[in-house]
C-alpha cells in the first residue's frame, strides 16, 4: 500500500514536515560522503528554520562531521517528541473502506469533531496518485493518473481505497 497524509491544520503539517526532516537527517548521518554530510548540515538548518530556532549557518559551516553528530544529538528530543506525537495521532484514527466513484470521493465530516489529520492508503497498482483537498466541514479526494503525455489526467474509475480521520 502507498500511504498519504494530508494535514487539516498548520501544526500537524509542521510535525510532519519536522518527522520527514528528521528522518532525512538520520539516513544522511549514516553516509561517508563530503556531499552527504553538507545536505545533513542543511537539513539541520531546515529543522532550525521550521522550529523558530535561531540562524547558525554561518557558524555551523565552518565545521564537517566532527560535530554533526553531537549537534544531531541535540535535536533528538523533539525528534523523539515529534515521533511519539505523531504515532499517537495516528493511531487514533480508525481505517474505512471506501470507493470513489468515477475517481471521485467527497465526505462529510461529523460535527463536533475535530480531526486532524487524514490517511489515505492506496494500492500501487493502482498507479493513481491523490489530490486531497479538506476543511473542518468536508474532505474531497480527486483520483489522478500520470499519463504518456507526462501530466496528470483525473482518473474515471471506480477505485477503492483506505480512508483514516486521526483527531
Amino acid at each position: 500500500m502507498i500511504l498519504y497524509e494530508y494535514p487539516f491544520n498548520e501544526r500537524i503539517r509542521t510535525y510532519l514536515r519536522l518527522e520527514h526532516l528528521f528522518l532525512r537527517l538520520a539516513e544522511l548521518m549514516g553516509r561517508a560522503s563530503p556531499l552527504d554530510h553538507h545536505y545533513a548540515l542543511t537539513t539541520i538548518f531546515e529543522v532550525m528554520d521550521v522550529g523558530a530556532r535561531a540562524d547558525l549557518k554561518s557558524d555551523v559551516l565552518k565545521d564537517r562531521q566532527q560535530d554533526l553528530q553531537r549537534w544531531a544529538a541535540t535535536l533528538a528530543p523533539l525528534a523523539e517528541s515529534i515521533h511519539l506525537l505523531l504515532k499517537m495521532l495516528r493511531d487514533s484514527g480508525a481505517p474505512q473502506k471506501v470507493m470513489a466513484v468515477g475517481g471521485q470521493f467527497q465526505q462529510n465530516l461529523p460535527q463536533g469533531r475535530t480531526f486532524q489529520l487524514l490517511r489515505l492508503a492506496l494500492d500501487p497498482e493502482l498507479q493513481v496518485i491523490p489530490e486531497i483537498s479538506g476543511n473542518r466541514l468536508m474532505v474531497s479526494i480527486r483520483l489522478m493518473r500520470h499519463d504518456a503525455d507526462d501530466r496528470l489526467h483525473a482518473c474515471g474509475q471506480d477505485t477503492a481505497f483506505e480512508l483514516t480521520l486521526c483527531s
